[in-house]
């Protein structure tokens, strides 16, 4: 199709390929490996914790390093954390505000980390929760909460805690759609994900982007103004601006995908819903080891772009998260 290539802006491609040379950084390491099972793959569990947990079991062996935990009833600092945990080659699991459910508690045993990551102040997780979790450690280790007054702050610092930063990808931080394919980019662009509303330039956004020579905004001017672009090209100082923009938010993702993987092609991709985000919570770290995109669907059909690029890159891994109602695996298109 001659489409596929019409999907992405050649700036983009360039800045990428040429700029940072990263596609491909992503993959296994000494505690984490690829799903190596061809054709389609689910993980799913009951909730999004669950899920959460699928995927960290599916990836991840133990002992481990480090764990990062985030909020699973919000999504803004998950998001952030998940180029963080893949920077760490760490998993990312879920927690409620007020309770930390058995499955993640099980699996924080499996772990058994050196390190823990919370994510979030007291109103995205509870001190009290962070205690419970702590109460379960029976082995040496050590925790650290990274947190900013809101969710534009938090993943401002949680880019503070990376070192050798490579892209910072922005997203609408009002919307979680752009940021769930934008945050298995940036994991394998070496780089971060932070947040901005779409009127005005959050100042942990203008503090980031000054840390990086490529700057990828994700979303059309919807999602982050014309505006706020002039604002973060300002920011940036010299670095290199570009705009995944597509005409809605799944072929934004696909932009992000064609740019990273659209020349090499990509053994595995994972799905995500893109009408919902629970179960993609914890996929960026998976993602960033598979060496995998992120790409949106729906929960009865597969949008079209998100079907071209598929096919562009010709995957033997298809890796869907959350249940059949959740993400699609069919060939219907819409």
């Amino acid at each position: 199709m001659n489409r596929r290539r019409s999907l992405v802006t050649a700036a983009l491609v360039s800045a990428v390929t040429a700029g940072l040379a990263l596609a491909g950084a992503g993959g296994a390491s000494a505690t984490s490996t690829p799903i190596t099972q061809t054709g389609a793959v689910r993980l799913a569990g009951a909730d999004r914790y669950a899920t959460a947990v699928k995927v960290s079991q599916r990836t991840f062996k133990a002992p481990q390093t480090n764990v990062v935990v985030a909020s699973g009833e919000s999504w803004p600092d998950a998001l952030a954390a998940g180029p963080f945990a893949a920077s760490l080659d760490a998993p990312l699991l879920l927690v409620r505000k007020n309770s930390a459910p058995q499955v993640a508690i099980d699996e924080l045993k499996r772990l058994r980390p050196s390190k823990i990551y919370l994510i979030g102040g007291p109103g995205a997780i509870s001190d009290a929760t962070w205690y419970k979790l702590m109460d379960q450690v029976t082995w040496e280790s050590s925790a650290e909460r990274i947190a900013g007054r809101d969710r534009y702050a938090t993943a401002f610092e949680v880019l503070n805690r990376m070192d050798g930063l490579g892209a910072v990808y922005v997203a609408s931080g009002a919307t979680y759609a752009d940021a769930l394919a934008g945050g298995a980019a940036a994991a394998v662009e070496g780089g971060a994900l932070v947040l901005t509303p779409p009127t005005s330039l959050s100042s942990g956004a203008a503090r980031g982007v000054g840390r990086t020579n490529h700057v990828v905004i994700l979303g059309g001017t919807g999602a982050v103004s014309a505006g706020v672009e002039r604002q973060i090209r300002s920011a940036a100082g010299g670095a290199t601006v570009d705009r995944a923009d597509g005409a809605n938010r799944y072929e934004t993702a696909a932009i992000v995908a064609d740019a990273l993987w659209g020349s090499t092609g990509a053994d595995a991709v994972f799905f995500a819903s893109g009408t919902s985000f629970p179960d993609a919570l914890g996929a960026t770290p998976a993602a960033y080891v598979n060496d995998a995109p992120v790409l949106l669907t729906r929960g009865t059909c597969t949008p079209e772009p998100t079907a071209v690029i598929e096919e562009q890159l010709a995957p033997r891994t298809g890796v869907f998260l959350g249940g059949s109602s959740v993400t699609y695996s069919g060939a219907r298109l819409c």
